[in-house]
C-alpha cells in the first residue's frame, strides 16, 4: 500500500504525535505500507514550521516586554529549540518512506494547466504548488510501475475532489492527467487522516508498534513459547508426526512400530516474528506469533524388531537396549501459534499452536 499525505495533513502536527498520527504510524510500520513524501510537501512543511516558530518568538518577545513593564523578568532567550528537520523526523518514525522529487516535472505541463486553467490550478494562476505536487506523484508512480491503489489524503477538497451523490472522487481535471499518461491507477481520496484511519485501521490491531513491542518482550515470548511448543509436540499424535516427517523427506518407515515420541531443544527459539496482534484488555495482548526451534532433538521409541529400528542414513542414530529401540535425530521446526501475553506480569498465559512443520531433511 502506498499513501500520500499533503501538507495540510501535517500542518500543526509538527511532531507527528497526534492520536491519528500515532495509530497511522503503527499501521504503516506493522503492515509494511509505504509513505510517499513529495519533495514539495517536505519543503513546505519545513517552511511552515520555521514560520510558525518565528511568529511564536515574536509573540514571546512581546509578552516578555509586557512582563518587564510589570516588574517581572521573563527573558525570552531562555526558550531553546532543537533544529527541526521534518524529513529526518518522518524517516525516524516511518520505516518505509519514498521521497518523490519534482525536478522531473516538465514546465510545459504546469504552463498548460495554468493557462487552461485546470485543477489544481485555479483562476489567476493560483495552485502552482498543488499542481507540482500532483504531477510529481503521477510521474513517479508511472515510472515505478506500481499497479496497486494509491491512498491520497488531502484536506483541500475543492481543488482535488468532486463530491457526487455523496461519494468522494477525484475531480475530472485530475482524472484527465491520469488518462493523458495512460495510467489506470486507482487513486482513493480522503479529506483527513482520521477518515483514512477510520476506514482502514483497526485500532485494536495497531494501537501499538509491533516491532517496538517485540524488541521489549521477545525474550519472554521466545522462552515461554519454546516450553509450550515442546510440550505440545510431546502430546502430538503419532499420525501427525508421521505426516510431518514424510513431508520433510524422512522415510515413512521411521515411524512404523513407534509407540511414543519425545522432544528436546538444545538451542531454543530462533527467527521469531509477530505476524499480528491486538489488545484484549489493559494487561493482555493476543499475538499471532511465528518462530522456529533450532537444535530440536526427536526421539522415537519402538520395538527392536520394528522397521523403525532399521538404518535410515547418516545423522539418524538407532540405539537398542533390551526390549527398546530409540531412534533419534536433530532437526529444525517452524511454528505458528496464537499467544496470550500479559505485559504486566511479562509472561505468556496461553499458547495454541496453529501449524508446524519440520525443515526438509
Amino acid at each position: 500500500m502506498w499513501i500520500v499525505l499533503d501538507t495540510n495533513i501535517y500542518f500543526n502536527q509538527w511532531l507527528l504525535e497526534g492520536a491519528n498520527f500515532r495509530v497511522f504510524r503503527n499501521f504503516c510500520n506493522n503492515t509494511g505500507a509505504t509513505l510517499l513524501l513529495p519533495e514539495v510537501v517536505k519543503q513546505e512543511v519545513q517552511n511552515k514550521y520555521d514560520g510558525e516558530l518565528a511568529q511564536a518568538r515574536i509573540e514571546l518577545d512581546k509578552l516578555a516586554a509586557k512582563f518587564s513593564k510589570l516588574g517581572v523578568e521573563c527573558p525570552s532567550n531562555l526558550v531553546v529549540s532543537d533544529d527541526y528537520d521534518f524529513d529526518q523526523l518522518v524517516r525516524e518514525q516511518y520505516r518505509n518512506v519514498i521521497l518523490v522529487p519534482y525536478s522531473g516535472v516538465a514546465h510545459e505541463q504546469l504552463v498548460e494547466k495554468a493557462l487552461a486553467p485546470k485543477l489544481p490550478f485555479r483562476e489567476k494562476e493560483k495552485g502552482y504548488r498543488d499542481a507540482l505536487m500532483w504531477l510529481s506523484i503521477l510521474d513517479y508512480v508511472k515510472e515505478s510501475g506500481f499497479k496497486e491503489s494509491i491512498h491520497f489524503v488531502n484536506a483541500n477538497s475543492k481543488d482535488f475532489y468532486s463530491n457526487k451523490s455523496g461519494g468522494l472522487t477525484l475531480h475530472e481535471d485530475l482524472k484527465d492527467d491520469l488518462r493523458a499518461r495512460n495510467m489506470e491507477t486507482n487513486i482513493i481520496p480522503y479529506t483527513s487522516l482520521n477518515e483514512f484511519v477510520e476506514g482502514h485501521v483497526l485500532q485494536e490491531l495497531h494501537g501499538v508498534d509491533w516491532m517496538d513491542f517485540y524488541s521489549e518482550f521477545n525474550g519472554e515470548l521466545d522462552s515461554d513459547v519454546c516450553v509450550e511448543a515442546i510440550a505440545w509436540l510431546d502430546e502430538c499424535s503419532l499420525s501427525v508426526l508421521r505426516e510431518k516427517l514424510v513431508e520433510a523427506n524422512y522415510p515413512g518407515l521411521i515411524m512404523d512400530g513407534v509407540f511414543a515420541a519425545s522432544f528436546e531443544t538444545w538451542d531454543g527459539v530462533e527467527d521469531s516474528d509477530i505476524l499480528a496482534m491486538r489488545k484484549i484488555d489493559e494487561d493482555r495482548y493476543f499475538i499471532d506469533y511465528a518462530f522456529d526451534i533450532r537444535g530440536l532433538e526427536v526421539k522415537l521409541l519402538s520395538s527392536p524388531t520394528s522397521p523403525a529400528s532399521g538404518y535410515f542414513g547418516a545423522y539418524i542414530d538407532v540405539e537398542i537396549d533390551n526390549d527398546l529401540a530409540t531412534t533419534s535425530f536433530f532437526t529444525r521446526a517452524d511454528f505458528k501459534a496464537s499467544v496470550v501475553f500479559n505485559i504486566t506480569a511479562e509472561v505468556v498465559e496461553d499458547v495454541d499452536v496453529t501449524s508446524f512443520k519440520f525443515r526438509p531433511r
